[in-house]
Order: C-alpha cells, then sequence, then structure tokens
C-alpha cells in the first residue's frame, strides 16, 4: 500500500497522552506497517535501523506493547490489518469489474429499463424498480434504489425504530452508500451481537446512516465476540 485513509479525530484520540516524539515514533512504524504490509518483526533490530529509530529503541518497544499484539510472524496491529485486506478485496474486485466491462451502470443511466443488474462478486441478481410493497407496513423502495439497500434494510433488527424506509432509501442512494455498504453490513453484524443493542437499545436506522455511525466502531464496554479496531489495536 502507497496511501491509506488517515482519520484525524481517532488518530488523536487514541495518540493524544504520547509525547511528540513517542507519537512520531508510532507514526513511522504505522507507515513501515503499510507500505510492507506485513506485521512489525519480533526481531526489532532491522526495522529500528532502517527507520533511524537507534535512539529510541525503549520508546519502539514501549509504542509495540500498547499499540500491537505479539503473533508467531510478528507485531500486529489490527487496525491496519483490516484497512489491508480492505485494500486488496478492493484491487480484486476493480481487477474483476475491468474483465467484466468495468463497473456495472448507475440506475440514472438507465432511466428506460425496468430492472438493473447487480455485480457483487455473487450469482447474477436483477433487483426489479418501482416493486409493489409485500403488505401495508413496508413502503415501496423509490425508483433506482441499488439492490444492496436492501441488503441493509433485512440486516437491520426489527423493533418500534425500523422506520423511515423510504428515507433511508434516498439516503442511501444520494450519498452511493453501494461503495461502503460492505462496511455497514460488517458494523451492523458486530454490534447486533453487543450487549446494547441485544438489550433493544438501537437507533433509528436513518439516524444511524446521517451519523456514519459504521465508523465509529462499538461502544467500549459494548463489545461482542467480534468487532472492528481502532488505531490502539484493540477489539472496540
Amino acid at each position: 500500500m502507497h496511501y491509506y485513509k488517515f482519520e484525524i479525530a481517532t488518530w488523536h484520540l487514541h495518540t493524544s497522552h504520547l509525547s511528540l516524539i513517542e507519537e512520531a515514533v508510532y507514526w513511522r512504524l504505522i507507515n513501515f506497517y503499510y507500505d510492507t504490509e506485513t506485521p512489525i518483526p519480533q526481531e526489532t533490530q532491522s526495522v529500528i535501523r532502517r527507520l533511524r529509530l537507534g535512539e529510541y529503541s525503549d520508546i519502539v518497544a514501549s509504542i509495540l506493547i500498547e499499540f500491537f499484539v505479539l503473533q508467531d510472524d510478528g507485531w500486529h496491529q489490527k487496525h491496519c490489518d483490516i484497512k489491508i485486506l480492505e485494500y486488496h478485496d478492493t484491487a480484486i474486485r476493480n481487477k474483476n469489474n475491468g474483465k467484466n466491462g468495468g463497473r456495472p451502470k448507475k440506475s440514472n443511466d438507465l432511466p428506460d429499463e425496468k430492472t438493473q443488474s447487480v455485480i457483487s462478486g455473487l450469482p447474477k441478481i436483477t433487483l426489479t424498480i418501482n416493486q409493489e410493497p409485500l403488505n401495508s407496513n413496508t413502503p415501496p423502495t423509490p425508483k433506482g434504489v441499488p439492490c444492496r439497500f436492501e441488503e441493509f434494510w433485512e440486516t437491520w433488527p426489527k423493533g418500534e425504530r425500523k422506520q423511515d424506509k423510504v428515507k433511508c432509501a434516498q439516503k442511501w442512494k444520494r450519498n452511493e452508500l453501494d461503495l461502503v455498504a460492505d462496511k455497514i453490513l460488517s458494523d451492523i453484524a458486530v454490534k447486533r451481537q453487543t450487549e446494547k443493542w441485544q438489550s433493544g437499545f438501537i437507533e433509528a436506522p436513518l439516524v444511524y446512516l446521517n451519523g456514519k455511525r459504521w465508523e465509529d466502531g462499538v461502544e467500549p464496554g459494548h463489545s461482542g465476540s467480534g468487532g472492528s479496531s481502532d488505531w490502539t489495536g484493540r477489539a472496540i
């Protein structure tokens, strides 16, 4: 990886207790991690020499203990591991799309068609536009809504706050959330395992979309068996 998304607020939240030198050391280790796409070796001397951190070997050790997890193949940083996997998944998906002639056209490019074919790495799926609601309590999906919105709506837990489907669908289409659908669905799956959600303390789906809550991760103290991670490398 030669570039990555840097979340400034998240970084400051988890490094505000570090000194300027400690933060700089951590920054160099993170950049090395992304550049090599490998964990920090257990034998750190080669990395320390390469990053010119010979004077700060003690700081390197403390940063590794606080923000990384030692495994058989080296020091892992969970946030970096997730981003590297997402990077490769996107590269593979783009390569496959290229072989198939490029990305599927958006529905607004095909105003006269009644159906839209969607390629998502699964068998070909056809979304019918202007489909009648299944029952009186299910509003119709607005014209042109990408099919992955329906995955989001079906994944969301049932309850009295599961409402405003039409507004949610419009929000989904307007912000092109198909591009981050995998991340959203994964985040919901994790949060459904938390004590908070299982106890019924679930926000409305429109609030979730408006606040981009999939970028927040799981609140400390409410994690389930899985979860996303933050810059500390610990599951949240």
